[in-house]
């Protein structure tokens, strides 16, 4: 069998090549642009009750360049048709910081409400990648629940589209209420403990070195404070006499007392509220008498949570005849409560 041998055609060979060229010329320059969907988004109300009325906020990451001023919607027609279109505007404000922490704010131009579609022009080119936040609000809100459910809601930006979904929750079951009780207290503490008025005097007014009450409160209307004492003035178990108070309801001058026996209990000092007035002391030498009774001597009556410093001292005179003795003494009992 004799092997044959074809040559091709010059002329065929040169049309093939021609339209091989054209063909790879045309599906080279023809780039059919398709739709990207946003590698992210997420439409966000501020109020997702059943018949609440709110604005959103949006965020989504670009899934290509959009070019400049690109357009941005958002289809709400499935969750409202009736949208505020009062004060409609636009602005990415704080929503990176607030709902969004990611997002680079854009605003845009005033946007139209058109059969429940948000529509505006971005004043953002929009970067492959990158995330963008903005707040759309209309006066007094851009929309007004419908019933309790789930909604879709249609975002797009440039080119970029993603469906989101929307729920909407009833009554107030997205909220919860926090309760909680701050205790009423009241302390109270003397320093110190003892307090000495030294050699007594027929001559002169003997004063104490003095005690501090300090009263914290958090009542409403402040606090109040008595005194008692054991033996209604100084008492000597030695002799078995006893320098007796003054009055409990006068305010004594104890200069007056001198050669008399006379014991007193002055309030020197209150940070914040008075002396009672029988037990009134400002340096002057003066104060009321104790008994095994509870006398007020000192209060607050406005809101008090800081603490108050109250100062007291003890005052005596004594009859140039009074038996010598070193156990005069008498216990006080100070007692305080707040005015809740």
């Amino acid at each position: 069998m004799k092997n044959r041998h074809y040559s091709a055609n010059p002329k065929i060979l040169l049309l093939i090549s021609f339209v091989v060229g054209l063909m790879a010329t045309y599906f080279t320059s023809w780039q059919p642009v398709f739709a990207g969907t946003l590698t992210k988004s997420t439409i966000m109300e501020y109020n997702m009750q059943a018949g609440g009325q709110g604005n959103i906020a949006i965020e989504f990451t670009a899934a290509s360049n959009s070019g400049a001023s690109p357009a941005v919607s958002v289809n709400l027609s499935n969750l409202s048709t009736s949208l505020q279109s009062a004060s409609l505007s636009v602005s990415g404000g704080t929503c990176n910081t607030s709902p969004f922490s990611t997002g680079t704010p854009f605003n845009g131009t005033t946007p139209s409400d058109g059969s429940g579609i948000v529509s505006f022009t971005s004043s953002t080119t929009f970067s492959t990648g990158t995330t963008y936040c903005t707040i759309i609000t209309a006066s007094p809100s851009l929309i007004t629940n419908p019933a309790a459910g789930a909604y879709t809601a249609l975002l797009t930006a440039g080119a970029d589209s993603q469906t989101d979904a929307v729920y909407v929750v009833s009554g107030t079951s997205n909220a919860y209420t926090v309760s909680s009780t701050v205790p009423s207290s009241f302390t109270m503490s003397i320093s110190p403990s003892t307090d000495a008025l030294g050699t007594l005097s027929s001559t002169a007014v003997s004063t104490s070195t003095g005690v501090t009450v300090s009263v914290n409160t958090n009542s409403a209307s402040g606090w109040l404070m008595w005194a008692s004492d054991a033996n209604s003035g100084l008492k000597s178990l030695n002799t078995g006499h006893t320098i007796s108070s003054v009055s409990t309801s006068s305010n004594i001058t104890m200069s007056t007392k001198i050669s008399t026996d006379g014991f007193a209990l002055g309030v020197t000092s209150v940070t914040s509220g008075s002396a009672t007035g029988p037990y009134a002391d400002s340096g002057g030498g003066t104060g009321a008498g104790l008994s095994t009774s509870l006398n007020e001597i000192a209060y607050d009556s406005s809101t008090s949570s800081a603490t108050n410093n109250v100062g007291l001292k003890e005052m005596a005179t004594i009859l140039a005849t009074d038996q010598a003795s070193n156990d005069y003494n008498d216990t006080i009992t100070i007692v305080g409560a707040g005015s809740f």
